[in-house]
């Protein structure tokens, strides 16, 4: 992967959660506390890709997301996009 390809989706930040549970307990917390959810917790691009979309109180579109597609290496790995954003940490 380059630069570029890792760098592609800087304009919707995102934050991978552990569980759907993880993703669903989200969504409630933001609602109950009143901030946006642009999306509720469901299934997006597939099965195997679960989050909710909100905003940050300037507007800021974020995701909480958990992605749990099985891999050829028998599920071992992470997708590039959030190895990628791991190692900027």
């Amino acid at each position: 992967m380059n630069l570029i390809e890792g760098l592609a989706r800087l304009d919707l930040p995102d934050f991978e959660l552990a569980s759907r549970n993880d993703v669903d307990a989200l969504g409630a917390f933001l609602e109950a506390n009143g901030m946006t959810v642009v999306d509720p917790p469901g299934e997006y691009y597939g099965r195997s890709y679960y989050a909710v979309y909100f905003t940050d109180p300037d507007g800021m579109k974020l995701e909480a997301m958990v992605y749990s597609r099985r891999r050829r290496n028998g599920g071992r790995g992470r997708d590039k996009p959030t190895a990628f954003y791991r190692s900027l940490a």
